[in-house]
């Protein structure tokens, strides 16, 4: 693994902190500060973050058991589940962290931790994974019959409140959050990520934007709203982003 490939900066806990390769640093003192070793893929949903530590022992290539860990106060782990047979890239809708093989399909409630394990269906696999998927004010997400599914009536309100509760922290934490809130929208930067998805998908999910868009703008006002237009919301994120690419994180 190239580790001059894997090197970013996320916040978490008010603090900031930089991964480079297998080294997490904290941010202390105006330097980045060496914590722990931990190699893997991170996965965050407002202060919960999970990662799928990958097998550092290149001589041992039989072993396909990977480690899902929760990072908590001062980068220590706990350790969630062992997982195993992984033919889809994990990968993480508002809240819930998926995996998935020919014959089960996991479910992390990134909140509270709870796992959820389902007899794999077509539509939790990747060709299909975006049927079921939708646009929310907290972001991309399973669609609310099947959160409600898989963690019960409450869970869909539990990430809103969730979300909010993180939000309304960085506004008042940090002033940049409170000047740019209403351009700043998740599901606006999530957006790009499907840039290389055929068009008939990506037609979908613009649909769904603009349907959001409207739902809320017809709505009272509440917190990070006072929404512009879709296209706006993206030439915001678009500009966000290349402005975050242009800081040289690695040396």
């Amino acid at each position: 693994m190239d580790d001059a490939m894997i090197c970013s900066l996320f916040s978490f806990n008010q603090n900031l902190f930089k991964r480079e390769y297998k080294k997490l640093s904290v941010y202390r003192n105006n330097q980045f500060e060496m914590m722990k070793d931990l190699n893997g893929y991170y996965f965050q949903f407002c202060n919960n973050i999970l990662v799928l530590e990958l097998n550092d022992d290149d001589n041992d290539e039989e072993n396909e058991e990977f480690r899902i860990l929760k990072l908590i106060d001062n980068c220590e782990t706990q350790l969630i589940l062992n997982a195993s047979e992984l033919q889809m890239l994990p990968f993480i809708t508002c809240g819930v962290l998926i995996l998935c093989n020919d014959d089960a399909t996991t479910f992390i409630d990134m909140m509270t931790s709870k796992v959820v394990s389902l007899p794999t269906r077509e539509a939790f696999k990747l060709e299909q994974i975006h049927e079921i998927l939708e646009l929310s004010n907290s972001g991309l997400q399973l669609k609310k019959e099947i959160l409600i599914e898989i963690f019960g009536e409450e869970f869909p309100n539990q990430i809103k409140q969730c979300y909010d509760s993180y939000i309304q922290d960085q506004i008042n934490n940090f002033p940049i959050y409170s000047q740019n809130c209403n351009q700043l929208l998740p599901f606006s930067v999530l957006y790009q990520y499907f840039s290389d998805l055929d068009l008939e998908r990506k037609d979908k999910i613009s649909q769904n934007l603009t349907s959001l868009t409207n739902k809320i703008r017809s709505q009272e006002e509440t917190l990070g709203n006072k929404l512009e237009t879709a296209s706006q919301l993206l030439n915001q994120a678009v500009s966000q982003l290349e402005l975050l690419s242009s800081v040289e994180v690695c040396q």
